[in-house]
């Protein structure tokens, strides 16, 4: 499930639960058959976000978690740095949750898997520069043969979806995005020959460049 929403990729500061539960019935007495207002109980919750990266998280996405679309962004602007989003009146459910870095080359991912919200209550979470996700952006050196398989694998046998549909053509750039920081084997068919490359170092919220 998560393999697939991998694939697919205005602060609201809101305290409006904790206003209603605060709230006291009419001005008379303590009895509450005596013409009080009855306080709602809450039927949705809040999912909150504290961005504790060095960057503007430019999207967040949120959705049930057997969903494998993500829908739209829930947030209207960027949430800098240091800054706390709260995302209100959300159904109480499962859900998955991924923060979205832009820079000028590539996009960087951080995901919470299977966060609980309740009816009233509030999740929060935090992130950090650790825990973006890294590119690959391999490039094709030959000026006449495409590159027809790729496989980014770590050395315990995890291997990133690329997303290779087709080819990578001649001098050609292909970007694998949503790689965990780590250090990785990457190979590459072209013209019936395999590249292999070992020891390729992906960090956080940085791109890496591999030739062929």
């Amino acid at each position: 499930m998560h393999f697939f929403k991998k694939i697919f990729f205005a602060v609201l500061s809101s305290c409006i639960l904790l206003s209603l539960l605060n709230c006291s019935g009419g001005g008379g007495g303590g009895d509450s058959s005596g013409g009080g207002t009855n306080t709602p109980a809450p039927t949705t919750g809040t999912f909150q976000l504290t961005n504790n990266t060095s960057y503007a998280i430019h999207a967040l996405y949120m959705s049930t978690v057997p969903e494998n679309d993500w829908g739209p962004a829930r947030n209207a602007t960027a949430i800098p740095t240091g800054y706390t989003f709260n995302l209100t009146d959300i159904p109480p459910d499962d859900y998955d949750v991924a923060a979205v870095i832009y820079d000028d080359v590539t996009t960087y991912f951080a995901y919470m898997w299977g966060i609980s919200i309740t009816a009233g209550g509030m999740e929060p979470r935090s992130v950090s520069n650790n825990d973006f996700s890294g590119t690959l952006i391999v490039i094709n050196g030959s000026f006449s043969d495409p590159i027809t398989a790729l496989s980014v694998c770590d050395s315990g046998g995890y291997c990133v979806p690329t997303q290779l549909a087709s080819t990578i053509d001649p001098l050609g750039t292909f970007q694998v995005r949503s790689i965990p920081p780590g250090v990785y084997e990457v190979q590459a068919i072209r013209n019936g020959t395999t590249y292999t490359f070992s020891n390729l170092t992906i960090t956080s919220l940085s791109y890496t460049t591999q030739p062929i």
